[in-house]
């Protein structure tokens, strides 16, 4: 009997030595994640074709920049909530593969810039689709603790 409530005892300290340094780890994280991605409406495009593009966390009425690679496609306009909206057309010479559609424009701080961005696939074949995942990944809360449950049953058992 002695021997297992000293079992039990080394288990749980075990278990608290472990979780101590993943929680500390745990605090280190920002929150909420920022996010940095603007939705599409199609994440396969044809050369040629439009895709709709939006996104948030912009200045009020700021100039939003919406380039495919780097390479300036259009401008919008921010509402005075920072959010944009708007439909691009893909250049016709733009090769098959994966690319980024980006949108840039003064952050809603007023001081820095935000750029948020997608993949999308330019497919010769013209064939769209619409997104696979949600249209706006929301975050999900940390996990924290254990599964593990037996070590403290045990110990209380003991």
């Amino acid at each position: 009997m002695r021997l297992e409530k000293l079992l039990a005892a080394a288990v749980g300290a075990v278990a608290v030595g472990v979780a101590l340094p993943v929680a500390a780890h745990a605090q280190t994280a920002q929150y909420p994640p920022s996010e940095e991605s603007a939705v599409v409406d199609a994440s396969v495009v044809a050369p040629g074709g439009t895709v709709g593009i939006s996104g948030d966390g912009f200045a009020d009425s700021a100039t939003i920049t919406i380039s495919l690679d780097a390479e300036a496609l259009s401008t919008v306009q921010a509402t005075s909530a920072g959010t944009f909206s708007t439909r691009v057309r893909i250049p016709a010479d733009t090769p098959a593969g994966t690319h980024v559609l980006s949108a840039t424009g003064l952050a809603a701080d007023g001081r820095s810039q935000r750029t948020v961005s997608a993949n999308i696939t330019v497919s010769p074949t013209g064939a769209s689709r619409t997104p696979d995942a949600s249209p706006r990944p929301r975050a999900t809360l940390a996990r924290t603790g254990s599964d593990s449950s037996l070590p403290l049953v045990q110990a209380g058992a003991a």
